[in-house]
Parts: C-alpha cells; structure tokens; sequence
C-alpha cells in the first residue's frame, strides 16, 4: 500500500486524455444526443446536441472569425441555444466540448465560441478516449486502496451507517447511491433502472479519485448477478470479496419503516413497488405479490414491506451473496435504532463505536 497521502486523482488524471480537471471548467458541453446524454456523460456536463445543426452553424462560426482578425467577445455573434449558456461565464472562464465524433460535432459549438473569445479544449478522441480512461481507472485506483466492507441486505439502512462514519471523518464509498436506484435500492429492476453500466462505472470512478490509500474506504456491499443489471467493475469487486467484512443487522420494523419513509420522500407508491418486483428476472409468484397487496390493501403498507423484505428480497440478496463469493466476516454490527444515525449523532450508538474499533487487519 502506497505511504502517502494525496489522493488518488494524482494516479488517473484527465491530462492523460489532455485535459485539465473537470471541475477547472466553468462549462462543459456534451454535443452528443440527448439518448447518449442520459446514457452517461462527463461530470457536470450539460447537453446541447450539435448533429442536427452541424453545417449552418460552422459556416455562421467561420464567418464571425474570419471577419475580423482578432476574437471578438459578444453573444449576439453566438447562436441561441448557446448564448443561453455562456451568458452567466466570465471572460477568463474555460469551457470543455465533447462529442463522439472526434470532435466534428464539438466543433460546431467551439468555433463560435473561440471566435467570441472565450478559451475553448475539445476532448481529444472525443467520448470512446473518454470511456477508455474510465476503464483503464477501474482497473488501476481499486488496487490502491484497502476497503473494509459493511455487508447487509438491501434496504438496510446501511446509508446512515456510512454518514455517520463520514462524518467521524473515514472516507466512505457508497455503492448502493451511486445506482441511482429510487424504488428499492440495491435492487436492479427495469421498472426502476437508475443509471446505466456506463454512468455507474463512471460514478464509481470518480468517487474513487478522491480517496486517499493512507486510510480505508468504508463501503455497503454491493451483492450482484449477471442476469440483475449493474455489475460491480470486475477489480473492485476482486477487491471487496478479499476485503474484511462487518456484518451488519438492523431489525426488521426499523427497515421497513426507513423504507416506507424513502418512498414517501420521493412521492412513490406501492404500485411502483410491486411493478418493479415483477419486473426482476426471478420475480416473486403471484401468490406472494397478491398477499402483500391484500396486507397493504388493509392499512398496514409498513408490515407489506416487512413482508416483502422478509420474504424476497432477504432470500434473494442471500442467493446473490452465495454465488458472488463474499469473503469472510470479522465482526457483527447490530443497530437496535437507525433513529441516532439518521441525526449523525455517532457517539450515541456503541454498536459503531465497536465496529470502529475492531482491527481491519
């Protein structure tokens, strides 16, 4: 394990695709489609698809730059659609343009821009040189950290365990956020996707960036199958299996009650719930989905989703867990309340306390 403490963005950074930090930019602009655009995207990016536009604007670009011999800073020169974007930047202010072109559609954008006077890179290689460093990162950053996982089903509360630790100050990964699920997270669905492989790939990558090796990274196990959407980046998941491991056990009402009150949050039903469940490639049987709906149908929804958590999604993380090969487990957490977690109040939970100090190694 490497002795020092800078972060691992010294390791991989954008000048290996020529550059600079993505957050040095005050716009970044993705010129590719809008379906491309929600596929995955550069951090920060906002999109303005150039294809359509591609010849009347660069002859309008060509025009302005070829008029006068100097740049000119104006937006009545620009075309509308990026005026409206630029109107809040300074002059000493840099943009980043992107494509998946090799930069033909970024152009589009950068010409009419540099002619305005801003400075303007265009991503060399565009998007595919983009999605290459991506990958050649989730090969290297994993392999420089030492993790400690906190193993539990999903929906499990494991998100306020790790504010707590992050806000002790350990660095914490949450895998379980970074797919973007709504309905039940930790639970790949196509009624409830959340990102896409791309996007979780490049979440993962940029969350591992700010780590630094000196330290570990607490991180929710992330239980996966090939036929169940997402799937961890092959070495991190090599990494997490030799990792220790902390058990942790929530009781059943705290679940379904933190459950009960994220789908509240996010104004989501039980109709969503039960159309994401059937929706999986082992779905539960009718016989299961009709009792729980009878239950919910009664008033009780927070014993619908004990009974749901109890009667699938437990069995099934249990399944996953098995055929993923997670290794072997140091210690048991057993939170009695998720209530103190929830207030990042750590030391008013012994059970962490302990946790925290059992020895990683």
């Amino acid at each position: 394990m490497p002795g020092f403490a800078s972060p691992l963005s010294s390791l991989l950074h954008p000048h290996q695709i020529e550059v600079q930090e993505f957050d040095a930019y005050a716009l970044v602009i993705d010129a590719r489609t809008a379906a491309e655009y929600e596929e995955d995207h550069l951090p920060g990016a906002v999109n303005l698809p150039a294809a359509p536009l591609a010849i009347p604007i660069r002859a309008a670009g060509s025009a302005h730059a070829n008029s006068s011999n100097e740049p000119r800073r104006g937006l009545e020169g620009l075309p509308e659609a990026l005026r409206a974007l630029v109107s809040r930047l300074s002059p000493d202010d840099r943009v980043l343009i992107y494509c998946h072109r090799g930069g033909l559609d970024s152009i589009v954008w950068a010409e009419p821009l540099r002619a305005a006077g801003w400075s303007v890179d265009v991503l060399p290689g565009g998007w595919p040189n983009y999605r290459r460093w991506v990958v050649a990162g989730l090969e290297v950053l994993p392999r420089g950290l030492a993790f400690r996982v906190l193993r539990a089903p999903p929906l499990s509360g494991i998100e306020h365990v790790l504010a707590a630790l992050e806000f002790q100050g350990h660095q914490v990964l949450d895998l379980v956020a970074l797919t973007g699920q709504r309905l039940m997270p930790g639970v790949s669905s196509r009624a409830d996707p959340g990102a896409s492989q791309a996007a979780f790939e490049s979440a993962v990558l940029h969350a591992l960036r700010h780590y630094t090796p000196d330290r570990e990274v607490w991180v929710n196990a992330l239980a996966v199958h090939h036929e169940d959407g997402l799937a961890l980046p092959s070495t991190l998941a090599q990494q997490l299996r030799q990792s220790p491991a902390v058990r942790v056990l929530v009781p059943l009402a705290q679940r379904s009650q933190a459950w009960h009150q994220n789908l509240t949050a996010s104004n989501a039903d039980l109709d969503q719930i039960f159309d994401a469940l059937c929706a999986l490639p082992a779905a539960p049987t009718k016989a299961m989905t009709a009792r729980w709906r009878k239950t919910a149908a009664l008033g009780s929804i927070c014993t619908a989703l004990s009974a749901i958590i109890e009667e699938f999604i437990d069995p099934r993380y249990d399944k996953l867990s098995a055929e993923d090969g997670a290794g072997p487990v140091e210690c048991t957490l057993e939170i009695d309340s998720l209530v103190p977690l929830r207030g990042r109040a750590p030391a008013a939970v012994p059970e962490l306390a302990a946790a925290l100090a059992t020895p990683s190694h």
